[in-house]
Formats: structure tokens, C-alpha cells, sequence
């Protein structure tokens, strides 16, 4: 064992959300497969100012930072005043947010190294003081001078590495009842609002982790909530590439069923890789309840030029029909406010969930991520209006300079389609268009909207 102080950090102070930080659990693991001794702060569980003091009174040899574009104004801030209270301390920045801006953020105030692309390798050859020239996938600075090394091919086993270390987790992720895992790493398609991102960070390779490695860690799982005294009651896949191969797919639902793992899942799927009628139902009779589909919009213009996600209409209503006949909840991502989004593709959009019929909807407000096709098209017809990394953000605001609508306009137009997609559930009978065209109306709009404020206000105050 090489003894050492590392603290492991995941900086999300400014959303709290319980989304598993699967990226900063599998380097905890690695970590510990390494005999490494670490601490691990969530800022997701505690304040910036709290973890900023436990990290200066402990003094690592090594701060390790795993971080995504919206955390980086709190990262950075965070990194320089840890960085000025313990100046002998190496930091070393992780994640996308690294892989995609490596130079950018060796140019932050108290940045030693970093690391890009899948980190697990480079990290742990770093802590072992490999000779830094050596290491592949790593950036650094020598006499004042940024240094980028040569690309670290991605891991093609994924079977090697150890599962994500959930046991460091605070209570609160438990109480959930629920859990995430990803099968696989890469993507071969070519969204503008992922890519080339995704390949950026994990190779133009699609790979999976085999069916007996996942439902080992799906095992692990419900013992570590066993052990932390609640209950695993569901799991889901994050990754986009779980129906990709069916081959793959049909031995998981037939081991989960085989090992008699009875236990509710969801999973994500694309419209042109959702599998046949036979498959979904024996995902279902294997526990998948839910999966997720990425409509994004309903105007063929704007999700196959703009997006570029390259899926027909008729995919579209296939996928959600099949799902419907396998008795599998069915949920769309949308997106309004992308570039060149008119009413007319609005409507479009509104008139699309009329066909498809999603059993839950997503609204959420077309959010560039950097680097991405869709930031570069943004960023070349001067749409984009960021000004801060927080404003990478999860579609909860536009920052982009549409032609057609204000911010504020597109942020009433996303109120009225989830008001409209929420009601519908009660007003089966009256079609998704009527419900849109109602909240639409300026009046009705900021109704609702006073009314969901307040009603957030009440239960702030008291707890209900």
C-alpha cells in the first residue's frame, strides 16, 4: 500500500438531486481494488462551506475532483481556496468537464493534473508516481508550460472493473428505495446534443459489460441496502445502449428470470432500437416496467437535421405502440426551444403525443452542452448566450437567442405542455392539442404557475 491522503470529491452543491454519481463511484472503487485510503464528500449531502472545512482539516496529499460542466463555477472556486489554505496539497480534476476542457482547466487556480477520458487507469498510475510522460490520458503542467499527453485507449473489458463503490453513500441516496448501473460505455450514434462528447469521453467503441458481471453487481446492490438497513426496491439502466444488442438483451431477461430476481427496472431505449413485440415481453416478465424513449420533437426538421437523431415519425409511433402491446410504461423526452423552433413546430411536437400516447413526458428546454454539434451550430449562428458553466444546466432554463421566441416566451410554452401532459392523465378524454392550446393562454399560464409556487412555499414552510 502506497500511504497516502486522498479526498474524493463530487461537487454537486448547487443541484440536489439524488442521481447516482456512477462516475465518482466507480473511481472510489478502483481506489479501493488499489489498497488506496480516501475520503469521500458528496456536496450533494453537505454544504460547500462544510466540505470546504473538512478537506482543509484533513490535508490530503491528493484532492481528487470528478467533475461535470454544471458544477464547475462551485469546483473551481471550491479548488482555489482549498488550494491557497493547503498549498503542499495536489489537486487532480476528472470527468467530462476535464476531458472536453483539459487545458481550460489546467488553467484554474490550484489545478495540478488532469485527467482525461475514462480515468480509472491513469488515475491510479498517477497516485503510483508513474513518471508523468508516461501516462497516457493524463495533462499536467512542467515550467509553467501545459502538457497534454497521448490519449488513453478506452478499457475493453469492462468486466475488470469493480463495481461502483455504493457502501460510501449517505443515507439519503438509500431511502430512495432505488438504484442506477450502466451495461455498457459509448454510443454509435450521432446526436447533436451528446456528440462528439460521448466519444470524446469514452472511444467510438460500443462496448458492453457481460450479462453475468451486471447481475453480479445488481446482487451486490441489494446487499449493500440490506447492510444499510433498507430495501432495494427498483433499479435502472442508465445507458442509452441497453437495447442495442438484443442478443445481449435477451440473455439478461433470461438470467434475471433464471435467478429468480424479482425486482422492478427500467431502462432507455432509442425508436429505431426498440426490440420486437417478443423481447419487451420478456423484458416484462423479467421486471422491466418503464422505459424511456428520446422523442425530443415532433417536427421531423428540428429532431433530424437540427438534433440530428435520425429517427422517422413511424419509428416514433411503432416503439410507443409496442410498448403499449407489452404492457410496459412508456415515457418520451422532449425538448422545445431548440434553434429554428417555431409555433408551428410546437404544435407538431404536441400533436406527435396525440399518436404516441406516453404513459409520462419530459419537457425540458433545449440546453447545448459544450463541445457539442449542437454548441458548435449554436455557437457559428451566435445563438448561444452563456455566460457561466452553470448555465450548462439541465434544461431547466434557455440560454439560447431564439428567432422566434423570447426566453421567457419558450419557458411559457414548456409550463404549458407539462401542465397539459400532467392534466391529461385526469382528462384522458380531451386530446393533448385542446389541454396545450388552454395553458397556453397567458392568463391560465401564470395562474398555474403563482399556484405551483405557492404550493412549493407551503411545503417548504411546513414540511408537507
Amino acid at each position: 500500500m502506497i500511504f497516502m491522503k486522498l479526498t474524493l470529491l463530487f461537487p454537486r452543491f448547487n443541484y440536489r438531486n439524488f442521481a447516482l454519481p456512477l462516475g465518482t463511484l466507480y473511481i472510489a472503487s478502483i481506489l479501493k481494488q488499489n489498497n488506496f485510503d480516501f475520503t469521500f464528500i458528496d456536496g450533494t449531502v453537505t454544504s460547500f462551506e462544510k466540505a470546504l472545512e473538512q478537506v482543509i482539516n484533513e490535508k490530503p496529499d491528493y484532492l481528487l475532483v470528478s467533475l461535470q460542466t454544471v458544477f464547475a463555477d462551485f469546483a473551481f472556486d471550491f479548488i482555489n481556496q482549498f488550494k491557497q489554505a493547503c498549498p503542499d496539497s495536489k489537486v487532480v480534476v476528472g470527468g467530462v468537464h476535464a476531458t472536453i476542457f483539459p487545458e481550460q482547466t489546467l488553467n484554474e487556480n490550484g489545478v495540478d493534473f488532469v485527467v482525461i477520458g475514462e480515468g480509472e487507469q491513469t488515475l491510479i498510475e498517477l497516485l503510483k508516481q508513474k513518471t508523468l510522460n508516461e501516462i497516457q490520458g493524463l495533462g499536467f503542467k512542467l515550467n509553467n508550460q501545459i502538457k497534454i499527453n497521448a490519449r488513453r485507449e478506452p478499457i475493453q473489458e469492462l468486466d475488470k472493473i469493480p463495481f461502483p463503490s455504493r457502501e460510501l453513500l449517505d443515507s439519503a441516496y438509500f431511502k430512495t428505495g432505488s438504484t442506477a448501473l450502466i451495461s455498457s460505455r459509448g454510443c454509435p450514434f450521432q446526436c447533436a446534443f451528446c456528440q462528439p462528447t460521448l466519444d470524446i469521453l469514452f472511444g467510438k467503441k460500443f462496448r458492453t459489460r457481460s450479462v453475468e458481471n451486471t447481475i453480479s453487481e445488481i446482487k451486490e446492490a441489494v446487499s449493500i441496502y440490506e447492510k444499510k438497513g433498507f430495501a432495494l426496491k427498483e433499479f435502472g439502466f442508465t445507458d442509452d445502449g441497453l437495447t442495442y444488442n438484443k442478443k445481449w438483451l435477451f440473455e439478461l431477461c433470461t438470467e434475471l428470470i433464471k435467478q429468480e430476481i424479482k425486482l422492478p427496472w427500467s431502462a432507455n431505449s432509442r425508436a429505431d432500437t426498440m426490440p420486437d413485440f417478443e423481447l419487451l415481453s420478456l423484458m416484462k416478465k423479467a421486471g422491466c416496467t418503464k422505459i424511456s424513449i428520446g422523442v425530443e420533437s415532433g417536427n421531423d426538421f428540428i429532431r433530424n437535421k437540427i438534433l440530428r437523431k435520425n429517427v422517422s415519425k413511424e419509428q416514433l409511433i411503432t416503439a410507443f405502440s409496442l410498448c403499449h402491446q407489452a404492457e410496459i410504461e412508456a415515457h418520451a423526452y422532449l425538448m422545445v426551444g431548440s434553434p429554428d423552433e417555431s409555433f408551428d413546430s410546437i404544435l407538431d411536437t404536441v400533436k406527435l403525443l396525440d399518436l404516441i400516447k406516453p404513459d409520462f413526458t419530459q419537457v425540458t428546454l433545449t440546453s447545448p452542452l459544450p463541445k457539442t454539434f449542437l454548441f458548435d451550430y449554436c455557437d457559428e449562428n451566435k445563438l448561444a448566450e452563456i455566460k457561466n458553466w452553470s448555465d450548462y444546466g439541465y434544461g431547466d432554463e434557455s440560454h439560447l437567442k431564439l428567432k422566434n421566441f423570447s426566453s421567457n416566451e419558450i419557458k411559457r410554452i414548456q409550463k404549458a405542455l407539462t401542465y397539459a401532459i400532467v392534466f391529461h392523465k385526469k382528462f384522458s378524454n380531451l386530446t393533448y392539442l385542446a389541454l396545450f392550446k388552454f395553458f397556453m393562454n397567458p392568463l391560465v399560464n401564470k395562474s398555474f404557475i403563482l399556484m405551483q409556487s405557492a404550493r412549493f412555499n407551503l411545503k417548504k414552510i411546513f414540511g408537507k
